[in-house]
């Protein structure tokens, strides 16, 4: 009986509106169903897919005008100093390409790939 109500929700439940009364929250927990095995992996926090290739953000910017987060509270000359040393990916690759041949022949977007043991940063 269930596979028969499960296979009818779905068959039933497409219905066409306008899109201006459209409510897609509606018809998304409608139309869903999930299953002893899905709330399972929900419950214990499994993965539900696989997240492949990695996504980098990769920044650029001119020479010392890079991202500095801090809060409201802080002092002023602690957060100028923390982000004159930090370095960002960018800055990194740079460094790197000054000292080390094979750095040299990697470009910007593929560096995140390239194993640090291969770089020898």
């Amino acid at each position: 009986m269930e596979a028969v109500r499960y296979i009818h929700k779905y068959i039933t439940s497409v219905e066409f509106h306008d899109d201006q009364n459209r409510d897609e929250v509606r018809e998304f927990l409608d139309a869903r169903y999930i299953g002893s095995v899905e709330s399972c992996w929900h419950i214990f926090e499994f993965a539900m897919h696989a997240e492949h290739p990695t996504v980098y953000r990769l920044p650029v910017h001119l020479e010392d005008q890079q991202l500095v987060y801090f809060n409201a509270d802080d002092n002023i000359n602690d957060v100028l100093e923390r982000g004159a040393l930090k370095d960002t990916p960018l800055t990194a690759w740079f460094k790197v390409n000054q000292t080390n041949e094979l750095a040299r022949q990697t470009t910007y977007q593929n560096f995140p790939r390239v194993t640090i043991a291969s770089i020898h940063v």
